[in-house]
């Protein structure tokens, strides 16, 4: 008689559901990064510095609206055309700090392969996470100048009035932090983690 052995029935079954393909892929490897840039379903310590860095970015804002209602015609210390000048080193710590968490974790945590086994392409990974990146560095910039923006409005005599005044201001509030976002989030993932392993 040889060597026994024994066999067991661990569940598993065949998918038989659709594959969805690349873009797919990107899409779910696109949001799931954005969520770790703001630290979502992840640990309190992980949503210490980018919801802390938020808060910072936004509270100039509601001071310059605060002081625009307590005290009417007096010298607004931010405004559309300097608050993310003066703010940017507050989006600089933010990518410094979670652009190597996008990419490091990814090469400490041996998961490359696995992506790359199923249907995405090397560029598509690098991709997604600068998308994610940008998305996450816009959606921080923009808040305080929405914060601006309806503050003037909402704080008018005439609101109907101040908001059409106001709509003209609107692409510059929109295009700022996406002239912020792109090259922040490109330079800070171009040096944070060792690209040749994508591309190998």
């Amino acid at each position: 008689s040889g060597p026994g052995g024994n066999i067991y029935d661990l569940g598993y079954q065949a998918y038989d559901g659709p594959r969805l393909g690349r873009r797919a892929t990107f899409g779910a490897l696109f949001r799931q990064a954005v969520r770790a840039c703001y630290g979502l379903g992840r640990g309190g310590r992980a949503k210490i510095v980018p919801w802390g860095l938020a808060a910072l970015l936004v509270i100039p804002a509601g001071v310059s609206v605060a002081i625009a209602a307590l005290a009417p015609g007096a010298p607004i210390p931010y405004t559309y055309d300097n608050y993310l000048w003066d703010t940017q080193v507050l989006l600089a710590i933010f990518v410094a700090a979670q652009a190597p968490e996008l990419v490091s974790s990814d090469q400490r945590h041996h998961v490359l392969s696995l992506y790359f086994s199923h249907a995405l392409e090397r560029t598509d990974y690098a991709l997604a996470k600068l998308c994610a990146l940008a998305a996450a560095v816009f959606g921080l910039a923009l808040v305080p100048l929405l914060v601006l923006f309806f503050g003037r409005v909402l704080l008018a005599q005439d609101v109907a009035e101040a908001f059409g005044n106001e709509i003209e201001n609107l692409p510059q509030v929109i295009l700022a932090p996406l002239l912020y976002a792109i090259p922040l989030s490109g330079l800070s993932l171009a040096t944070s983690g060792d690209y040749r392993n994508y591309f190998q």
